[in-house]
Parts: structure tokens; sequence; C-alpha cells
């Protein structure tokens, strides 16, 4: 969730924003899904717009396997907001885009 202090730019943070089950009358079956927030930061907006982009272009749609025991049936895109920040102190700017996904799976 938080880059390593001290970390130079570019780099991407990631957090589970939520976890919802899916239920059903019965039983609840073990298809889950949850929202991501994948985050993009660099010093340069060209260069976070193109991390951004890159990001989208391998996560949307995706389906398989990721490590172990979750099966992704499919990633969707959900939305997409641009965060620029201004350190005050040495009037450097930081480039950040964060962008959610809706990652469905089953374990």
């Amino acid at each position: 969730m938080v880059a390593p202090q001290g970390k130079a730019l570019p780099y991407v943070t990631y957090q589970q924003i939520s976890e919802t089950p899916t239920h059903a009358m019965g039983a609840d079956p073990s298809l889950k899904w949850s929202r991501y927030q994948i985050s993009y930061w660099s010093s340069a907006g060209p260069q976070v717009r193109r991390l951004a982009n890159a990001g989208k272009d391998v996560l949307r749609d995706f389906s398989g396997s990721l490590g172990g025991s979750v099966a992704v049936q499919r990633i969707f895109y959900d939305n997409e907001v641009t965060l620029p920040e201004i350190d005050s102190e040495n009037k450097k700017a930081t480039y950040h885009i964060a962008q959610d996904y809706l990652i469905w799976y089953t374990t």
C-alpha cells in the first residue's frame, strides 16, 4: 500500500479496497470479487500516463491463475482518477494516477 521510504520514482503501489462474497439462496458459491486500487507514481506527467496505460493493458479483461489457488475469472477496469501532488517544501510535483479494478475469482 505504501512505497518503501526513499524509493525512487517511478513506482507502482496497490491496495485492496474491499472484498464482496457472492450470496445465493441456501449455499454461498465460492465466487467472490474484490476491488483493488492500483496507483502509478512518477515525477513526470507523460511517464505516469504511459505506466497507467501499460497497467490497464495488462490487467483489463485478464483471466487465469494468480499464484496458487486463486483462479481469476475476469478483471474489469472500473475507473481512474489523476491526483497530482505538490511538495510545498521543495516545490516538486509527483504525478499520481489511481485505477480501480474489480477482480472476480474463486479460491
